[in-house]
């Protein structure tokens, strides 16, 4: 009985141990060699019909912030000095 706790626990850290160390793999990987989203992304732009920017070049769109009616309204206000 003590021998299958100890090996339920062994087996844990094992598989906790293993995940810790693929992702810090990864993140070496992704470092030196760059990460497979940038390849795709660097991929799908020179697809697109001879256009060529560069992906340094190109910022995203800005957000737009979305306030809903019933997040309430902007009031202006007076600080009060003691």
């Amino acid at each position: 009985m003590l021998f299958k706790f100890f090996l339920i626990i062994f087996l844990i850290g094992f598989m906790l141990v293993s995940l810790l160390g693929f992702s810090v793999l990864r993140s070496f990987r992704d470092f030196f060699f760059g990460s497979p989203k940038s390849k795709q992304r660097q991929a799908s732009q020179s697809r697109q019909g001879g256009q060529t920017k560069s992906s340094s070049n190109r910022q995203p769109p800005p957000r737009k912030k979305v306030i809903t009616p019933e997040e309430g309204e902007y009031v202006d206000y007076e600080e009060v000095k003691d």
